[in-house]
């Protein structure tokens, strides 16, 4: 066992005056419990951190995570943005009819009843046309057009005329 010391709470059992030579040793070789420690390496490296293959297993896991949730997220958008869409063409069709109660016509303009929110906008263009065989004082219908640069691209168009009838994805 030459060269070699065992440690105990910075004492030594070869050299004399064991606390003298436990400050004279560096302090990762004082341990609380006996270790043997070759003399000429007092000092123990410790390494911290992740192993490659930890760190490729972690991605390899998100990744995976990210490509069942992004499509799922992106149908509750436009889920989201149709269902916006609904309420707003709604409400424009429950101000014709107020616009008709007060003007005996209904009007083709869409910002007179109500401008589009800004939450619409960047997914849909609205308008009020009069159907053919039809006169503006009695018959209307609200179309929102999907942009096609949008995500609502293949969403189909949503419509609603005076008397409630609705097509599209409803």
């Amino acid at each position: 066992m030459t060269g070699w010391h065992t440690s105990f709470e910075g004492k030594s059992s070869r050299h004399r005056g064991g606390d003298a030579a436990a400050r004279r040793m560096p302090e990762r070789a004082r341990c609380a419990s006996p270790v043997a420690v070759p003399k000429e390496d007092a000092r123990v490296i410790h390494q911290r951190g992740f192993t490659v293959i930890e760190l490729l297993i972690t991605v390899a896991i998100v990744a995976i995570l990210v490509t069942v949730a992004l499509p799922t997220y992106n149908n509750a958008l436009v889920r989201a943005n149709r269902a916006a869409a609904q309420a707003y063409l709604l409400d424009l069709a429950n101000r014709e009819e107020q616009y008709l109660l007060d003007a005996r016509t209904y009007t083709t303009t869409v910002n007179y009843l109500s401008p589009p929110p800004a939450t619409l906008s960047p997914y849909y263009t609205v308008t009020i046309a009069v159907p053919a065989g039809s006169t503006i004082a009695n018959a209307y219908k609200i179309n929102a057009t999907p942009l096609a640069t949008s995500m609502q691209k293949n969403d189909g168009n949503l419509t609603i005329d005076q008397d409630g009838v609705k097509e599209g994805k409803w």
